[in-house]
């Protein structure tokens, strides 16, 4: 909690903001897990109806606007990726290319860049019953490959390969990484996806 007179207490499960001689600045404490407003900020919304993921929380109350899993001050700091990126806090896909900032969060991608986001990018099929699959990746990242026969049973996909990716330039490390798939079992079709290792 921080006090009137700036003093910060954390630790326990309330998270207090207060604002001195108000309308002051605000700080908050993010030790705790339910939040208190002190004084006339959390009373009243400016704007209610203004709720630009539609969830039921208007955009003033709403730590994160446009749901994309990336908190309005990880957007507005940039905070989200490696290097710091501000991104749109009212469009979950900032540079519009298919992938939410979120997740390109997660995969370390640039997300102002509509070219740049996790995807396979080739499968070339060999003369052996085999496919090397190719994917965007980032120098350093560990990625699994699946493999999926059927596609109407998602549940049954097939750990192909772990690759760390390796190469890049700065600031994004942004190269390629592959794996060999030989197709075994009699598939004669095989879906492909990506994901960054846990």
């Amino acid at each position: 909690m921080l006090d009137s007179s700036g003093t910060r207490v954390t630790g326990g499960t309330l998270t207090g903001v207060t604002a001195s001689g108000q309308p002051g600045a605000v700080s908050t404490s993010a030790g705790g897990a339910l939040t208190h407003y002190g004084g006339f900020l959390g009373c009243i919304t400016l704007l209610p109806g203004l709720d630009t993921d539609s969830d039921g929380l208007s955009d003033e109350i709403d730590p994160d606007n446009d749901n994309d899993n990336l908190t309005d001050l990880e957007e507005v700091g940039g905070g989200g990726f490696v290097p710091n990126t501000v991104t749109d806090l009212n469009n979950p896909d900032s540079d519009a290319d298919g992938a939410s900032d979120g997740d390109e969060a997660v995969a370390m991608t640039n997300p102002q860049d509509s070219t740049a986001f996790l995807a396979v990018t080739e499968v070339a099929i060999g003369l052996s019953a085999e496919a090397m699959v190719t994917w965007s990746a980032r120098d350093g990242l560990s990625y699994n490959l699946f493999g999926l026969d059927d596609l109407n049973a998602p549940g049954t996909s097939t750990l192909i390969a772990n690759v760390t990716a390796a190469g890049g330039a700065a600031p994004w490390f942004e190269t390629t990484a592959m794996a060999d798939d030989v197709l075994t079992g009699g598939a004669d079709s095989r879906t492909y996806f990506v994901e960054v290792a846990p």
